[in-house]
């Protein structure tokens, strides 16, 4: 028994061949000197423009948002907890202080200030506070804007909470 080969897609305005499928919402291919990079002599010369297209959408790509609690329960349990570990965990000014400490440690200025006080007042600020929550708040809001499962009433109490300002 032999399979055919499935036919193409084609609308009235539309040309398809099978060796080239155009997408209609395809960003056009980019301008791209042939070895000028190593592994273009590794790939079939008409590839090399669309890896390359492919290469730089998703370094635009956002980064993974946070799980949901939800996924996170079907996660094994070594997996759950190694995810939550990462989460800052106490109240708002814990985590500020905790936020604080770790951004001076990864840059290397803790020997130019006593990192404790520094932490620990950026902690206690009530202004550090307030644009922590207003980031937070702005954040989610846009969050919930793009989320096309979110709706107002479905959810009414975090569309109240979010669309508020306090």
């Amino acid at each position: 028994m032999e399979l055919d080969e499935p036919e193409p897609i084609v609308t009235e305005n539309e040309v398809s061949t099978p060796a080239a499928i155009v997408l209609a919402d395809a960003e056009p291919l980019p301008n791209i000197v042939l070895g000028s990079e190593s592994w273009h002599a590794q790939v079939p010369e008409d590839w090399v423009p669309i890896i390359a297209r492919d290469a730089q959408k998703q370094r635009r790509q956002n980064s993974q948002g946070p799980f949901s609690d939800a996924y996170l329960s079907g996660m094994p349990s070594k997996r759950r907890k190694i995810v939550n570990s990462a989460k800052p965990q106490g109240s708002l000014p814990q985590v500020i202080t905790e936020s604080v400490r770790q951004a001076v440690t990864a840059t290397g200025l803790a020997t130019a200030a006593p990192l404790e006080a520094v932490a620990q007042a950026a902690g206690a600020s009530a202004e550090i506070q307030g644009a922590y929550r207003s980031l937070l708040r702005t954040s989610v809001q846009a969050s919930l804007r793009d989320n096309e499962d979110f709706t107002p009433e479905r959810f009414p109490n975090a569309a109240n909470y979010f669309n508020n300002t306090q």
